[in-house]
C-alpha cells in the first residue's frame, strides 16, 4: 500500500510538521508501506533527512481536488497530513475516491474533517473536541510520534559525560533567532560548563570567560545523537521537548510561539522541564529566567527527578500506532464492528449522551459536565465490572453499548449483566439499531461468561420496548422498578457462553 505525505518546512514553520511525518513514513515502511511526501520543504536539514531515507520529495503547491488527484493518480490508500494550512475539502474529495485522509492537528492549529484526525499534544484526550466529522480519534502522548533516530538512542542511552555540558537547540530553523539568547542566559548564571550550540552562525565573538566553554555544532540530522551525552538541554517547547522526555534528559524550555503554549505548560507542570519563559516579538521575557537555570544547573537531584518524569510520559509507539489505525481502517468492510472504547472516545460519547432526546429516557435526564464525563468514561475503559463499547460501520462511530456487571442478580451459571444502548442523532431512524445491538452482544459474548443480559427502559420508551424483544429479550415478571416516580420495564436475555479474558 502507499501513503502519501503532505506537509511543509520552512523558516517560519520549523521543522516539527516534517519531523512528525517522517517518523510516521519510517513506521510505515517497516509495515511494507511505500511513502512519498508532497509540499515545500525549504530547509537543508530536511531535504537530508528525507534523502538519506530515499523518499521522494515532490513540490506541492495545489488544491484540494488536485491533491486528490494526486493521491489516485499514486494509488495512495492514504494521505497523511501535517500542517496548519488551510486544506480545503479535502477529506470530501478524498472519500469520493475511497482514499483515507489522516490528518495531525495541535489542539485548534490544524484541526479539520478527516478519517482519522490524531492530536498529539498532551492533554488533547481530556480536552472536548467538537464533532467535524472525523470518524476516528487518536489523541495524547500516546500519538507522539518519534524517529528512527531518538528510538535507538533511547536504547543505547550511556549517561551525560563529566562535568556539565549543555546543549541549546532551537528546533531546526530556529524560527525567531532566539539561540544567541538562550546561550547569554547560561551564560549569565556563571556556572562553569560546556555550551553546545547548534547553529549555522557562530553566537560569540570568542570564548567566554569563568570556566564556560562554547562548542558548535551544525544543524543536521545527527543533532540527537549528542541528547544522551547532555546535562540538560535548553530547547524551545516544540516536538523536540518529546524526544527529549523519552530519552530521560533534563531540559530547559522557551515557549517561542503561541502553538507551543500547550506543551510548555504540560512539561514544566509534569515536572520534567525548567519554564524559561516566553518569546515576545524576539525577546525572552523572564526575569528569573537566570536564577532558575542557575538553582537547576546547582542540583543534580533535581535534573535526575526530571530524567524519571520524562521518561514516563512517551513510550515511543505513536508512529506505530498511527500506521496500525490506517491498517484497521483500512479493514474495515463497510459491515458493523463492535470495538472497546477508548478515552479518545470521550468528546462523541459526551454529544451523544447530552442529546435531548436521550437525555429523555435516561435515568439522569440532567445535561453531563465535561470535566465529570471524562473522569467517568477513563474509569469505565479500566473497570473490569464494565464494557464500554463502539459499534462503527464503514469506518464511522454510529453507536455505543454498555455493558455494567450486576450484583443484585446473580444466575448460578454466571453472571448478570445490565445493558444500554445509544445511537448517533445521524443514525437514527435508519433501522439500525437490531444489527447494532447483535455486534455489541457478538463482542462481548466472546469475551464474558454471561448467564443473564439485563435491559431496563421507561414503559412508554416503545422504540427501546421494540428493539430488545426483537432481539430476544423476555418481560421480566418479578421485578417492577420506579425511578422519580416514573414506571420503568425490565427485560432479560439468557446468553450462557464460553469466554476468554479481556
Amino acid at each position: 500500500m502507499r501513503v502519501l505525505f503532505r506537509c511543509d518546512a520552512a523558516k517560519l514553520q520549523g521543522l516539527g510538521h516534517l519531523i512528525r511525518s517522517i517518523a510516521v513514513a519510517d513506521a510505515a515502511v517497516d509495515a511494507g508501506w511505500e511513502v512519498a511526501f508532497h509540499g515545500l520543504v525549504e530547509n537543508a536539514m530536511g531535504k537530508t533527512m528525507l534523502q538519506e531515507r530515499g523518499y521522494e520529495l515532490h513540490p506541492w503547491r495545489g488544491t484540494a481536488a488536485e491533491l486528490a488527484r494526486l493521491a489516485t493518480d499514486h494509488h495512495a490508500a492514504v494521505v497523511h497530513l501535517d500542517s496548519y494550512e488551510d486544506a480545503g475539502p479535502l477529506d470530501v474529495e478524498l472519500t469520493r475516491r475511497g482514499i483515507l485522509l489522516s490528518s495531525v492537528e495541535d489542539g485548534l492549529y490544524g484541526r479539520r474533517s478527516a478519517a482519522i484526525a490524531i492530536d498529539p499534544s498532551p492533554v488533547s484526550e481530556r480536552t472536548y473536541r467538537p464533532s467535524d466529522g472525523s470518524r476516528h480519534l487518536l489523541r495524547g502522548t500516546k500519538a507522539i510520534p518519534l524517529r528512527r533516530s531518538i528510538l535507538s538512542a533511547v536504547k543505547n542511552a550511556t549517561g551525560a559525560s563529566a562535568g556539565i555540558n549543555v546543549l541549546v537547540v532551537m528546533g531546526g530553523t530556529d524560527a525567531l533567532n532566539m539561540t544567541g539568547e538562550a546561550v547569554q542566559t547560561l551564560l549569565a548564571t556563571e556556572i562553569p560548563s560546556t555550551c553546545h550550540v547548534v547553529s549555522a552562525t557562530t553566537v560569540l565573538a570568542s570564548q567566554p570567560e569563568l570556566g564556560q566553554r562554547i562548542v558548535m555544532h551544525a544543524p543536521g540530522p545527527n543533532v540527537p545523537s549528542l541528547f544522551t551525552s547532555m546535562d540538560l538541554v535548553i530547547s524551545g517547547a516544540g516536538t523536540t521537548v518529546w524526544e527529549l522526555a523519552s530519552l530521560g534528559v533534563p531540559m530547559a524550555l522557551l515557549q517561542v510561539v503561541e502553538n507551543q503554549a500547550d506543551n510548555y505548560r504540560y512539561a514544566v507542570n509534569s515536572g520534567f522541564a525548567l519554564g524559561l519563559g516566553s518569546v515576545q516579538e524576539g525577546v525572552l521575557v523572564a526575569p528569573e529566567a537566570t536564577s532558575r537555570l542557575r538553582e537547576l544547573l546547582l542540583d543534580p537531584n533535581q535534573r535526575a527527578a526530571m530524567s524519571v518524569a520524562g521518561r514516563h510520559q512517551v513510550d515511543g509507539g505513536g508512529a506505530a500506532r498511527i500506521v496500525r489505525v490506517w491498517a484497521d481502517r483500512l479493514r474495515l468492510d463497510g459491515g458493523l464492528r463492535a470495538r472497546l472504547a477508548t478515552l479518545d472516545d470521550a468528546s462523541r460519547l459526551f454529544d451523544w449522551r447530552n442529546d435531548p432526546s436521550v437525555r429523555l429516557v435516561s435515568r439522569a435526564t440532567d445535561e453531563l459536565d465535561w470535566n465529570s464525563h471524562v473522569a467517568w468514561v477513563e474509569s469505565s475503559v479500566a473497570s473490569r465490572h464494565r464494557w464500554l463499547l463502539v459499534v462503527e460501520m464503514a469506518q464511522e462511530p454510529v453507536a455505543t453499548v454498555r455493558f455494567d456487571r450486576l450484583d443484585e442478580h446473580q444466575p448460578a451459571d454466571g453472571e448478570a449483566w445490565e445493558v444500554s444502548i445509544t445511537l448517533s442523532p445521524a443514525h437514527r431512524g435508519r433501522g439500525l439499531a437490531g444489527a447494532i445491538l447483535a455486534a455489541a452482544e457478538g463482542y462481548f459474548a466472546g469475551h464474558e461468561a454471561v448467564a443473564l443480559l439485563i435491559a431496563e427502559m421507561m414503559e412508554d420508551n416503545v422504540a427501546s420496548y421494540n428493539l430488545f424483544i426483537a432481539g430476544g429479550y423476555r418481560a421480566d415478571e418479578d421485578t417492577e422498578l420506579a425511578n422519580n416516580r416514573r414506571p420503568w420495564r425490565r427485560l432479560v436475555k439468557a446468553m450462557t457462553t464460553a469466554a476468554d479474558p479481556r
